[in-house]
C-alpha cells in the first residue's frame, strides 16, 4: 500500500512536470530558443532523406560559424528525422516544427520514468533525487524546444541510472545493455560524455563488491567495449571520410560570417584560445559564472528571459541547504557511509567535470556560459545534494522534504510563467 501511494504520488508529479513542458512547447514562439532553427533544419532534412548531404551543399541552413547541424554525428538528428518521415508518410505533408518539440517533451517524460524506476535495496535516496530534478525549470526550457540537448540529457541520465542499478544488484545479463547505453552516449552531444567515467566507476564498484575478477571481468570488458565502440565507430566512419576535418574547416571558411571565419576570428568571445586569451581569464570571469548559474536553473528563450533574481537566489540557497543536509545524513552512524560517500563524492566530481567541459568550450570554441551544457550531469548534481538517505522521521529528512517541496512549487510556477513572458516579449519585438 505504501509503495502504491508513492507510485501514485510520483505519477502525479511527473504528469505535472510533463504538462508544464507541453505548455512551454506550445506557447513559446518558434525560433525563440537557442539555435532552434538550425536544429529544425537538420530534423527536416533527415525527414526527407536518410543520407547526409555532401559538405558545403546549398539548400541547408548554416550557422554564423559556417557549420550546419545536418553534418553532426549526433544520432538524434536521423532518429527525429525518421519521426518526421513517418509523419510525412501518414499525412502527405511536411512535419510541423512543433512535432519535434513535442518529441523532446516525450523524452522528458521518459527521463522521469527512468528516474523513478523501482530499485530494491538501493543505497541512494533516488526518489528524493528524482523529485529534485522534476522541479528544475531549466529542464522544461530545454525539453520544450527543438534541439539535441534533450537527447543528450536523457542518454547521460539513463546510463548513470543503469549503473546505479548495477550498484544495487550486479548482473552479467545487463552488461550488453550498459554497453549499448554507453554507445548511445558517445553518439550524443559531447556534453553527455561526462556520464561515462561515473558510470564506469559505479560498475567497477559493483563488480568489485561481488568479487567478479579474472575471466568474468575480462569477458564483461570485452562485451562492453564491443557494444560500446562498434556503433560509434561505424557512424563516424560513415560520416567522416578521409580529409573530413580539413573539408569542414574549408566549408566554415566559405559559409561563415566574416567575423566568424576560422582564419580570422574577430567576433567577441569566439575562439579565445587562438587569440591569446588564457583559460585562467575565462575561469575567473564573473560573467561566465553568473550566467551559467542562472541558466542552470531558470533562463528561457534565447537566453533572454530569466527568472527573477530573488527566485534564483532562493533556489540556490535551498540547494546549498540541501547539500548541507546531505552531508548531515552521510555523517549519521546508521548510513552505509563508505559506499554512499564514494558515490556522492564521485557525483560531485562528475558535475565539476561538466563545469570544466563548459569552461573549455567557452575558451576553445565560443564564450557561451549556458547551463544547458551542465544539465547532462543533473543526476550527479541531484545525488550530490540529496543522494544520501536519511533516517525516516529524522530532522534532516523533514528539512529535506520541506525544501524539495518548496523547490518544486517555485520551479513549476516559473516553468509555467516564463514561457508566457517569452511569447509576450517576442510579440512586442
Amino acid at each position: 500500500m505504501i509503495r502504491l501511494r508513492h507510485g501514485l504520488l510520483w505519477a502525479l508529479l511527473a504528469t505535472c512536470a510533463t504538462t508544464i513542458a507541453v505548455h512551454a512547447a506550445l506557447v513559446t514562439p518558434l525560433g525563440a530558443n537557442p539555435d532552434e532553427w538550425a536544429h529544425l533544419d537538420a530534423f527536416q532534412w533527415y525527414s526527407e532523406s536518410p543520407v547526409t548531404p555532401p559538405l558545403d551543399s546549398d539548400g541547408i541552413l548554416y550557422s554564423p560559424y559556417g557549420n550546419s547541424r545536418v553534418y553532426s554525428t549526433e544520432i538524434v538528428y536521423p532518429l527525429f528525422g525518421r519521426l518526421g518521415a513517418t509523419w510525412r508518410a501518414l499525412t502527405g505533408s511536411a512535419p510541423p516544427p512543433r512535432l519535434f518539440r513535442l518529441a523532446n517533451v516525450a523524452l522528458l517524460a521518459l527521463l522521469l520514468v527512468i528516474l523513478r524506476a523501482p530499485r530494491a535495496r538501493s543505497p541512494l535516496d533516488m526518489p528524493r533525487a528524482a523529485m529534485l530534478i522534476a522541479g528544475v525549470p531549466q529542464l522544461f526550457a530545454v525539453f520544450s524546444a527543438a534541439n539535441s540537448d534533450g537527447f543528450a540529457i536523457l542518454s547521460a541520465t539513463a546510463l548513470i541510472a543503469a549503473a546505479i542499478r548495477e550498484l544495487d544488484d550486479p548482473s552479467p545479463s545487463r552488461w550488453p545493455f550498459l554497453g549499448a547505453l554507453a554507445g548511445i552516449v558517445l553518439l550524443s552531444k559531447t556534453s553527455a560524455w561526462v556520464a561515462l567515467p561515473l558510470a564506469l566507476g559505479l560498475c567497477a564498484m559493483a563488480w568489485r563488491r561481488v568479487g567478479w575478477r579474472g575471466g568474468t571481468a575480462t569477458a564483461a570488458a570485452m562485451t562492453m567495449a564491443f557494444v560500446l565502440f562498434l556503433p560509434a565507430l561505424a557512424a563516424r566512419r560513415l560520416a567522416e571520410p578521409s580529409g573530413w576535418h580539413t573539408a569542414v574547416e574549408s566549408m566554415r571558411e566559405h559559409r561563415a560570417h566574416p567575423e566568424w571565419r576560422p582564419s580570422s576570428p574577430r567576433a567577441e568571445g569566439y575562439r579565445l584560445a587562438s587569440r591569446g586569451v588564457s583559460l585562467r581569464a575565462v575561469v575567473l570571469s564573473p560573467i561566465w559564472w553568473r550566467r551559467s548559474c542562472a541558466s542552470l536553473w531558470g533562463v528561457f528563450g534565447a537566453m533572454s528571459v530569466r527568472a527573477p533574481t530573488l527566485a534564483l537566489a532562493a533556489a540556490f540557497v535551498l540547494w546549498l541547504v540541501l547539500g548541507a543536509a546531505n552531508v548531515a545524513c552521510l555523517l549519521r552512524p546508521d548510513s552505509a557511509r563508505r559506499v554512499i560517500g564514494v558515490v556522492v563524492a564521485s557525483s560531485a566530481a562528475t558535475f565539476a567535470l561538466a563545469v570544466l567541459g563548459s569552461l573549455l568550450h567557452s575558451w576553445l570554441v565560443d564564450f557561451q556560459p549556458q547551463g544547458r551544457y551542465l544539465l547532462p550531469a543533473i543526476l550527479p548534481l541531484a545525488i550530490t545534494l540529496v543522494g544520501a538517505p536519511c533516517r525516516p522521521g529524522s530532522r534532516p529528512e523533514r528539512v529535506r522534504v520541506a525544501l524539495i517541496a518548496a523547490l518544486l512549487a517555485l520551479g513549476w510556477c516559473l516553468g509555467w510563467w516564463l514561457p508566457e513572458v517569452v511569447a509576450a516579449s517576442t510579440a512586442m519585438a
